[in-house]
């Protein structure tokens, strides 16, 4: 290892020609990496614009949705509809809102350490909390940074507040996540999350919403279904 720095520090030309291959691997890397996050921000603005504009008019897209949905699934297309705009909000209070808690109070505690950057970090904890990973991973590097400049103290007590304020969305989001529609939190969160993973942003909510109604189909088809094992129950009385 020595010798390698050694050798980059003397001729760096020479020993970029000699690890070629690897530093090509490498930059392969971070492009792909670079590429992943921008087009990861650009839907997320595409998103956030398209949202406007449905907000803008919600009125009239809930009431020609609603329209529609009764057109395809009758008598239980308004039910769908209700459903879907209960885990949309769901999503954005127990996904979104609690992401957003989490940036705010990492913003606190970064600027109390006096972490630098601290605007950066925050935006990862952002970004990080909405793909439901623990914001702690975006705090590392600031603690590693307090740990290294600052006092003991200072340091410690930042490290506590980042544990909190990874921990938090254990008590946030059965609070927030659920409320206003009786699917269960669990379900919201598992669509939310593989929505996320296949689709981005979008998927966030459109993985929520598919799965919300899927629970709610089969929750009636198993319902039907006792209705139906009565109703055998009751004909086989009557015939003997």
């Amino acid at each position: 290892m020595y010798a390698t720095l050694l050798g980059l520090s003397a001729n760096l030309m020479k020993a970029l020609a000699e690890y070629a291959d690897q530093v090509k691997s490498v930059l392969g890397t971070i492009a792909s990496s670079i590429g992943s996050l921008a087009g990861g921000i650009l839907q997320f603005i595409i998103s956030l614009l398209i949202s406007g504009v449905f907000m803008s008019n919600a009125q009239a897209c809930q009431k020609a949705f609603q329209q529609i949905s009764v057109r395809l699934a009758g008598e239980y297309g308004a039910q769908f509809t209700d459903i879907a705009k209960a885990t949309v909000r769901s999503v954005v209070q127990g996904v979104i809102g609690v992401a957003i808690t989490q940036a705010i109070m990492a913003a606190i505690g970064l600027y109390l350490a006096g972490i630098p950057f601290s605007g950066l970090w925050v935006v990862a904890v952002l970004i990080v909390a909405i793909i439901q990973l623990p914001p702690i991973i975006a705090l590392i590097p600031a603690i590693i940074f307090a740990w290294t400049t600052d006092t003991t103290l200072v340091a410690s007590l930042f490290t506590i507040w980042c544990v909190l304020v990874s921990a938090s969305d254990a008590v946030l989001k059965p609070m927030l996540m659920g409320r206003g529609t009786d699917i269960p939190m669990l379900v919201i969160l598992l669509g939310a999350i593989g929505g996320m993973a296949m689709s981005g942003i979008v998927g966030l909510f459109v993985g929520a919403v598919v799965l919300a109604v899927t629970h709610r189909l089969f929750v009636a088809w198993l319902a039907q279904s006792e209705v139906d094992i009565e109703q055998i129950e009751q004909t086989k009385q009557e015939s003997e």
